[in-house]
């Protein structure tokens, strides 16, 4: 018996040990068949003994009757494994006039039911350990094809590429180059590995693009954009478009980050050439606007966030100024537009004296901050302007209806004689909120570095 149960364990609960199982149960027991079915539903694995006839009247044949020991009864065990979980079930033909077993016997066959569930369980568990295995050997599989095919995408790329730390005691180490960086800025891997990033940014383009690194490190989600001025190894100014992409680890904090590095020379030439230069280089404008202002609405609806728009009007600050001194102040207002701002917001020109910006991730709380910020940073100069602001949420069915708002409410501030206005429905009305309260100074747009210390 012993050495059947020992089968039973070695053969991981097969048909043919639970066979030879019930073979030698029936021939101890001297019953005229029995049954062996393991599995969690009782439909598992079977073992089987005894004639043809025998198991077709044990299939039938009712348990136990009482009263009737000389009828053709069956008996059953149920197996349990470790845990009390049912898992089989021991059934055996007394046939006609037999006892149903006691004393040692019944001690044998529960004895039997105990190590049937221990194998059952066992065989559970190699499943388990060889499907976790199988799983694991995919998975590592997977994640090194992932690994070559980023290999690929990252060395090959034709546009310059770095991955940078984001651990709070080696902010902004670079850590991975590709060819095509180092050929922008001239220089060889070794030069740029195990340095900060920021040291090959312009000094005067280092706020914002530290501005982005704090909010990648803070756990934004998105991307950042800034437009600063690399250094290459000649000392030369490269202007790029950075693109970085916060990685974060198991534990949902950002571990690394993804930096795509844009060569803007070639586009900056072809403005240059160009005889209708814009004399407010880099402010957007017209279909080049339009669709700026789209992908930023596209992006808060499938993000979920928020964000602020604002109308900026020269009108009032250039009514008393002739043409030469009015160019001069356009381009002041841009460049206090430019350093009050974040790297990555959209700053666009929509006349001759008025300008739109484009924030996103701003609480709605947190709207009238951004004009404020704007206003403070322009009567430190001794200029003033109107602005309206307007809430850019998923709601917002596109860009034209955006900046009517911002408009209308930049309309209301100078009727109100106020430095901004915040534009909200409130019944189709109009609503001024001329009275605003304190914002927490830990919001985005505190002063410029981002986060207060």
């Amino acid at each position: 018996m012993y050495e059947q149960l020992l089968a039973v364990h070695a053969d991981g609960c097969s048909e043919a040990a639970l066979s030879r199982l019930a073979v030698e149960l029936m021939r101890m027991g001297e019953f005229a068949a029995v049954q062996v079915v393991l599995g969690d539903d009782l439909t598992g694995r079977r073992g089987k003994a005894g004639s043809r006839n025998a198991l077709r009247s044990l299939a039938s044949a009712p348990g136990d009757p009482a009263g009737d020991p000389a009828g053709v009864a069956t008996r059953s065990w149920l197996v349990h494994d470790p845990s009390g979980a049912l898992v089989g079930e021991l059934t055996c033909l007394l046939g006609p006039g037999a006892l149903a077993p006691a004393g040692e016997q019944q001690g044998l066959i529960e004895q039997v039911c105990t190590q049937l569930g221990v194998a059952i369980r066992h065989q559970q568990l190699d499943q388990l350990a060889r499907n976790g295995r199988e799983w694991l050997v995919q998975e590592q599989v997977d994640r090194r094809l992932a690994e070559r095919a980023f290999d690929l995408m990252f060395d090959e790329s034709p546009i310059g590429m770095a991955t940078l730390s984001l651990a709070s005691e080696t902010p902004g180490l670079v850590i991975a180059v590709n060819e095509a960086l180092c050929q922008l800025l001239g220089r060889t891997a070794a030069e740029l590995l195990d340095h900060v990033f920021m040291v090959l940014i312009h000094p005067d383009d280092r706020a914002a693009s530290n501005s982005a690194m704090r909010r990648a490190m803070a756990g934004r989600r998105t991307p950042v954009h800034t437009q600063p001025r690399l250094l290459d190894a000649e000392g030369a100014l490269v202007p790029v478009q950075l693109t970085a992409c916060p990685l974060f680890d198991d534990e949902d904090r950002a571990r690394y980050a993804l930096l795509q590095v844009q060569d803007l020379r070639p586009q900056l030439s072809a403005i240059e050439q160009s005889p209708q230069r814009d004399p407010l280089v880099g402010l957007l404008s017209g279909a080049d606007l339009d669709r700026a202002i789209r992908q930023c609405i596209d992006r808060v609806r499938r993000l979920n966030t928020a964000g602020v728009a604002l109308v900026c009007d020269l009108d009032e600050l250039l009514a008393a100024t002739g043409r030469a001194t009015a160019e001069v102040l356009r381009q002041s207002v841009a460049g206090v537009l430019r350093q009050s701002l974040r790297g990555e917001d959209l700053i666009g020109r929509i006349s001759q004296n008025r300008f739109v910006v484009l924030a996103d991730e701003v609480p709605a709380e947190h709207a009238e901050t951004v004009g404020r910020r704007i206003t403070d940073a322009l009567q430190e100069r001794g200029m003033a302007v109107q602005i309206g602001i307007a809430l850019l949420t998923a709601d917002v069915p596109d860009g034209r209806v955006l900046v009517k708002r911002a408009t209308s409410a930049m309309f209301g501030a100078r009727t109100a004689g106020l430095p901004y206005q915040l534009y909200t429905l409130n019944d189709g009305v109009l609503y001024s909120s001329t009275e605003t309260e304190q914002v927490p100074r830990q919001v985005l747009y505190a002063k410029p570095g981002w986060r207060e210390a």
